[in-house]
């Protein structure tokens, strides 16, 4: 039986650091992975160290990227097999909106938004 996972609050994002790495070795190069579900979309928000907006190696720096999903249909309800199906199927690393940080804080400070990170179990 597939679990339906807690409801997700609209606009907070959710760590899904441990989910992502579990479906896709693609994941292990990122720090955290962040999920947040909007209207008709999910986004889904990839957090790498030591990375500039220019995807340069640069010691201090902290890369987001974020990038969109369609949901297929506006009440469509996140479940465990979805997320799996996200990271599986997640082909690409080109058309993330990205930005740069100093630090982990202030990538943190700014993407929650004041409203804190979520967590999945």
């Amino acid at each position: 039986m597939i679990k339906e996972i807690e409801y997700l609050e609209f606009a907070k994002y959710y760590d899904v650091t441990k989910q992502a790495k579990k479906y896709s070795e693609e994941y292990d190069m990122f720090e955290k992975v962040y999920i947040c579900v909007d209207t008709w979309d999910f986004w889904i928000v990839r957090v790498q160290k030591g990375y500039n907006k220019e995807y340069d190696r640069e010691d201090g720096k902290w890369l987001l990227e974020r990038n969109k999903i369609e949901k297929p249909s506006k009440g469509f309800k996140l479940k465990e097999s979805t997320l799996k199906i996200v990271f599986e199927e997640d082909e690409g690393f080109d058309n993330w909106d990205n930005e740069d940080y100093d630090n982990l804080d202030e990538l943190i400070e700014d993407l929650d938004a004041g409203f804190g990170i979520g967590e999945i179990q």
